[in-house]
């Protein structure tokens, strides 16, 4: 559970950019074609992948995306889904699946290296949201 209001995390998940903000792991984002909102991030380490967002819901606050093959990631197929859930007027639950195919790793290490990855993306959300209320 994050200790943020709901509709402070969608604002942050659903503004497309900025996940640099937020994920440890990522360098910069940029819209890369507002017609179908594509981004592409590079990561810390130099890597670059494309993803699309394939539905954005604002009233059911919940984001579809994929990420384009090729990429350099060790998995491929990858599509997320990510639902921000209401628990009370300061905090919010975070409901995030993937559906992918393994690639270089076996199953279970990419599922581990995802876990890991959803993990530190909403510690920083969090915090990134905490900042952004602050000031």
């Amino acid at each position: 559970m994050m200790q943020v209001p709901a509709e402070a995390a969608w604002k942050v998940i659903s503004g497309i950019t900025g996940v640099e903000e937020y994920h440890p792991a990522v360098y910069n984002s940029i819209l890369t074609n507002d017609e179908v909102a594509m981004r592409t991030t590079v990561t810390n380490n130099g890597n670059t992948y494309t993803e699309t967002i394939l539905r954005l819901d604002s009233r059911a606050m919940e984001l579809l995306y994929d990420i384009q093959d090729p990429s350099p990631l060790p998995y491929s197929n990858f599509t997320g889904f990510i639902k921000i859930v209401p628990v009370n007027m300061s905090c919010c639950e975070i409901r995030w699946a993937a559906v992918f195919r393994p690639g270089m790793l076996n199953g279970d290490e990419s599922v581990q290296l995802i876990e890991k990855d959803i993990h530190s993306c909403v510690e920083g959300l969090e915090k990134y949201c905490r900042v952004l209320q602050a000031n």
